[in-house]
């Protein structure tokens, strides 16, 4: 069990303080690509190549999986009604095999936001294979300890980079209204239209507003939300998740919301089609660009 002290190096940051760019919905990026999983898949590149290209939170949703034949308990993914049939294992894997080769630094943090977990006992069986990696992953056990928690603290007697997970304790900040089609209107056509006038007033209204209002990270949900609506708009559009922010060009867009508002106390941008137009993303929103 960990226990947090309060003295700190002068060089160290709290934890809260931190910005991260999240990958929504990581464990998409193990799908195949196929007419279905265009309406669920979120992430183009693997694992290993959004921590390359400077992706350095996931959003990682797990699923207690118990097989039919074997009776066996196991944690997988999905994204809402869809099962992802992929090991949670795999995931932590692919993590390790990048923070292994790289610097104890505070760039290099990398952080799994473990969250709507479903299945019986999904957060204890969770957290049960998180703990088996213990001298690789600092596991936060209470979301209060957020507000003590330092960068020296996550990166202590690690080899490599570091990596922090917790349960829940972020503010999503989520407004299923923040669509690529509102009516008639879509976000391929232009900027100056109903579905980016709602996003940038979410944008704006979420950056600089309640933050750390209860001791928990904000994200701000930088990318299109999905419903049914829109996977029928989807269809007619000839489009999908990951094509609706490319055709809407949306996370080069973000980056100017996100340098006006940087010095804001948000923790979290979270991006769809994470490796997309990143570099402009970095440049706005770390102080230290070199991540």
């Amino acid at each position: 069990m960990w226990t947090l002290v309060f003295a700190l190096t002068v060089d160290a940051r709290l934890f809260r303080d931190m910005k991260f760019i999240m990958a929504h919905d990581s464990a998409t990026s193990y799908l195949p690509d196929n007419y279905i999983t265009k309406y669920v898949k979120t992430q183009k590149n693997s694992i290993y190549e959004m921590l390359e290209c400077g992706v350095r939170a996931f959003d990682i949703r797990p699923l207690v999986y118990i097989d039919a034949k074997t009776e066996n308990t196991e944690i997988i993914f999905h994204h809402g009604p869809y099962n992802i049939d992929v090991k949670i294992d795999k995931l932590i894997t692919d993590v390790l095999n990048w923070t292994q080769h790289q610097n104890n630094t505070e760039n290099n943090i990398v952080y799994l936001y473990i969250n709507h977990c479903k299945g019986r006992e999904c957060d204890y069986l969770t957290k049960r294979v998180l703990d088996s990696y213990n001298q690789n992953i600092y596991v936060l056990n209470n979301c209060t300890d957020i507000w003590n928690l330092s960068s020296d603290m996550i990166m202590k007697d690690r080899e490599g980079a570091a990596i922090v997970a917790t349960f829940e304790c972020v503010n999503e900040n989520y407004d299923s209204s923040i669509t690529c089609f509102v009516n008639k209107d879509s976000c391929y056509e232009t900027t100056e239209n109903k579905p980016f006038e709602k996003y940038y007033d979410y944008v704006e209204k979420t950056m600089t507003t309640n933050f750390n209002k209860n001791g928990y990270l904000d994200m701000v949900q930088t990318h299109w939300q999905q419903s049914w609506w829109t996977v029928i708009n989807d269809m007619w559009y000839g489009s999908s998740i990951i094509g609706d922010e490319e055709r809407s060009n949306l996370n080069k867009i973000t980056t100017e919301i996100v340098r006006k508002f940087r010095q804001y106390r948000f923790s979290i941008v979270e991006i769809n089609n994470a490796c997309a137009n990143i570099e402009y993303i970095k440049s706005a929103m770390y102080r230290r660009p070199n991540v």
